[in-house]
């Protein structure tokens, strides 16, 4: 930055995993714009390098709208037989302690958990690490993320300058106030990896959450036991559920749930 004048950066790579280090940059250079590519990994670097060749060759000054990368999976294409629910039922059973895993849509693409393959739990819940953990069979230092409205989060955590945090990217302090109200997503330092939200399903669903529980704020993490890759069609989600303590798997699309 120092030495280009450049103030508009995107980070990817495993890099771009790094959500400490991408808090650290965003907190002290306040000056620069930064874009962590959600998709952030090797294969996030050859979309660069495919871009990075296309401008070279075409030499194209035309600017394209940014999209996401986030979403880059199988889609699903199922006939799954269940009970119907509204997001309003599931947030009832979120409200009552149960462990909902949702499957919707296209799979994310990278490592993180945006609500098309996720397993939902009540952040409230002091105990939430442990049964989270024990269901998905990995070591009970593992943390959990959050969604969040993203209206409601500058009032859980210090944002900074920082509006929205779509793609898990950067984690946040916990406001000291709501560090014991929320205790199944905050770390042992006190921050959360948060995902706001601010339309589609997980939207209404925060909503409906909120309504019950006064908090429109749930943990969420990837769709998978430790050592499997994450969900992606409906008979991986099925046979997790099988293999698994999890209370409720959700079809969002069709809105059947299976117990």
């Amino acid at each position: 930055v120092e030495q280009t004048g450049i103030n508009k950066v995107c980070i990817t790579g495993g890099y771009g995993l790094n959500v400490v280090t991408n808090s650290h940059l965003v907190k002290n250079l306040s000056n620069v714009k930064f874009y962590f590519e959600p998709l952030a990994d090797d294969s996030g670097n050859s979309l660069g390098a495919a871009m990075f060749v296309y401008r070279n060759k075409t030499k194209d000054k035309k600017k394209f709208p940014l999209g996401t990368t986030a979403f880059q999976g199988h889609k699903v294409n199922h006939n799954i037989e269940g009970k119907k629910c509204r997001p309003i039922d599931i947030a009832r059973l979120l409200d009552n302690q149960k462990i909902v895993a949702v499957i919707s849509g296209q799979a994310e693409g990278g490592p993180r958990a945006l609500g098309n393959r996720s397993i939902l739990f009540d952040p409230r819940n002091p105990n939430g690490k442990e049964i989270v953990n024990k269901v998905k069979q990995r070591e009970w230092y593992r943390p959990f993320a959050c969604i969040v409205l993203e209206e409601d989060a500058n009032i859980y955590f210090d944002m900074g300058r920082i509006k929205s945090s779509p793609f898990m990217t950067i984690c946040f302090p916990v406001k000291e106030e709501y560090v014991k109200i929320i205790p199944g997503v905050t770390h042992v330092d006190n921050t959360c990896r948060i995902q706001t939200v601010s339309d589609g399903y997980l939207y209404e669903l925060l909503q409906e959450f909120k309504k019950l529980s006064g908090h429109g704020i749930l943990l969420n993490t990837s769709f998978n036991l430790s050592g499997d890759p994450l969900v992606e069609t409906p008979m991986d989600a099925i046979n997790t559920l099988k293999e698994s303590s999890l209370d409720y798997l959700w079809f969002e699309k069709t809105g059947q749930l299976l117990v």
